[in-house]
């Protein structure tokens, strides 16, 4: 478990998602699995959504689809949503409410077309909308 953390630690000073390889892919008893904690913490981290497709996901315990939504959590760019399987609603919709979201810009989900990715994207810029809102209602 130790040597996990220190392997995260270095993959994050680097930047260096290769070296979340190295991290064990068992599940703790919390349920996470560190190398995926691993991956998803760099990508975070460096915000580049080419990570997603320049590695094999599979090897660092991630979905494709989902490193594109993880991504989106911190960028302004729908860019990053444009590449999620377009049968991959759920995901395509929690990806682009995530940058409406970012962008404060709930527009970007009353636009989409499709109606599935509509109700997820709204779903999910409005959730962590009043996630905010009433956080901010308990510093006052």
């Amino acid at each position: 478990m130790q040597l996990n953390s220190q392997l995260t630690l270095e993959a994050l000073e680097k930047s260096d998602i290769t070296i979340c390889k190295k991290v064990s892919t068992g599940y703790l008893m919390s349920g996470a699995n560190p190398r995926e904690n691993c991956t998803e913490r760099v990508i975070l981290k460096t915000r580049d959504y080419t990570l997603c497709n320049s590695v094999n996901m599979k090897e660092y315990q991630m979905d494709r689809d989902q490193c594109y939504v993880v991504v989106s959590e911190v960028v302004d760019d729908i860019k990053v949503c444009e590449n999620i399987s377009p049968k991959n609603l759920m995901q395509k919709g929690t990806c682009i409410g995530n940058i409406s979201r970012n962008n404060h810009n709930i527009n970007v989900c009353k636009n989409q077309k499709d109606e599935e990715v509509k109700r997820v994207c709204l779903i999910e810029y409005s959730e962590e909308e009043d996630v905010a809102a009433n956080y901010l209602l308990t510093l006052t």
